[in-house]
């Protein structure tokens, strides 16, 4: 049942109080109503609610249904049989969510936004048609298989060497489908999460995708993000940024995933077709695969449709950099020292992982390109905050950095 579905955390994490509230007055006796339902941040808000105005001599009854653009809920007036009165007009009322972070928890005291909670209801709602339909398309899942792929992932996070010691790695079909079925949420949400959580990523979506501008597509480089879950993440990133479905429509998303291994093109084929179907993608968007190679130069042959597109407006690195970290060690991070180079004035990296090590060697880089950089997550703290999140995020201003050049006007800045 959707209505009920939870974000399982990939672990432990210190739940938000917070709650759903409505306020109507009673159209037949006038009486000021007030709904509270609590709940945890990431579990679904209520799609349908039932409530009786006490004590009123019409015996009023109300229906209230969730809607997400704009988000409210819709309320119509019932009968004893909880069935909508013929006479009857809907009209919607605003809610909001109030949150009770607590003194102990202060770095989550900024997801109390609804962006935030939308994009996480968005999730699991879609996340309850879209994953099973994307499975049915793929190739089955081989069990064994599926779980020594990821034995192999756990070991890398120790040895930095997956491709020297992978014996079935992202090679055998069915235990890709076997990723996607175990990670393809989490990663979506992961993301999401740490494109609204953080200052200079929401910067920039919102000045993409809200500030009217003239070129207003977003180019979006994920690397090692095969299965394609960071254009889910962005389009509901979209979707709650852009409220208006018109607005969406004109405010274009470019995505493409590279990833070493070819066999990835295929989910990435479904994601867009499922993505299209359930009209999170547009006309204008483009969601499509290259092959990529996170441990050669960008100028190497295995990187030419990176080379070709960039610079980017986002970068991500998806779960692929710690797993590799022996061969990008004795490169000396060759390919993200020229990617966070090119980073335009406003434009942002996200690296995702499954540990932190790397963290110290990514502050030193970024340092060397006069770059802002943070964890997104300290240490100290437990948060559904994105685990293992590092930022890196060109701040100079168009305006202050002189002149804009031309590539730099091409890509709307």
């Amino acid at each position: 049942d959707p209505s009920t579905a939870r974000l399982e955390p990939e672990a432990p994490f210190r739940a938000i109080a917070m709650s759903v509230q409505v306020d109507f007055a009673c159209s037949g006796c006038g009486r000021e109503l007030h709904t509270s339902w609590p709940l945890q941040s990431g579990r679904l808000w209520p799609k349908s609610y039932r409530w009786s105005c006490r004590g009123c001599e019409h015996g009023c009854r109300y229906l209230l249904f969730l809607k997400h653009q704009p988000p409210c809920y819709s309320v119509t007036r019932c009968d004893a049989a909880w069935k909508r009165l013929a006479d009857s007009a809907a009209f919607d009322v605003a809610f909001i969510a109030p949150m009770d972070v607590g003194a102990a928890c202060p770095d989550v005291a900024g997801a109390g936004s609804l962006h935030i909670e939308l994009f996480l209801q968005r999730l699991a709602a879609v996340m309850h048609t879209f994953l099973p339909r994307l499975l049915l398309a793929l190739d089955p899942v081989h069990e064994a298989k599926a779980a020594q792929l990821r034995a192999e992932l756990t070991a890398s996070t120790r040895s930095g060497c997956l491709a020297a010691h992978a014996e079935v790695g992202f090679a055998d079909a069915g235990a890709r489908t076997g990723y996607v079925r175990e990670r393809f949420a989490s990663r979506g949400r992961q993301l999401g999460l740490a494109l609204l959580q953080n200052d200079a990523p929401l910067a920039l979506l919102t000045s993409v995708w809200a500030a009217g501008r003239e070129h207003r597509r977003l180019r979006v480089a994920s690397v090692g993000g095969g299965p394609g879950e960071g254009a889910m993440a962005l389009a509901l990133c979209r979707s709650v940024l852009c409220t208006d479905e018109a607005t969406t429509e004109a405010y274009a998303l470019e995505v493409v995933n590279f990833d070493l291994e070819a066999g990835w093109a295929q989910c990435v084929r479904v994601v867009e077709a499922e993505m299209q179907l359930a009209s999170l993608l547009t006309s204008v968007d483009a969601l499509s695969f290259a092959t990529g190679d996170v441990t050669k130069p960008l100028g190497s042959d295995e990187n030419v449709a990176l080379r070709a597109g960039s610079p980017w407006d986002l970068v991500v690195f998806s779960y692929v950099l710690v797993e590799n970290a022996c061969q990008l060690r004795s490169s000396n991070f060759e390919l993200l020292h020229e990617l966070l180079a090119a980073l335009l004035p406003g434009a942002c990296c996200v690296i995702l992982d499954s540990c932190a090590k790397l963290h110290d060697e990514f502050r030193q880089i970024s340092a060397s390109h006069g770059l802002t950089c943070w964890d997104a997550r300290p240490k100290e703290y437990r948060s559904s905050a994105p685990r293992n999140c590092f930022v890196v995020a060109n701040t100079i201003s168009a305006e202050s950095s002189g002149e804009l050049d031309p590539q730099m006007q091409q890509q709307g800045w």
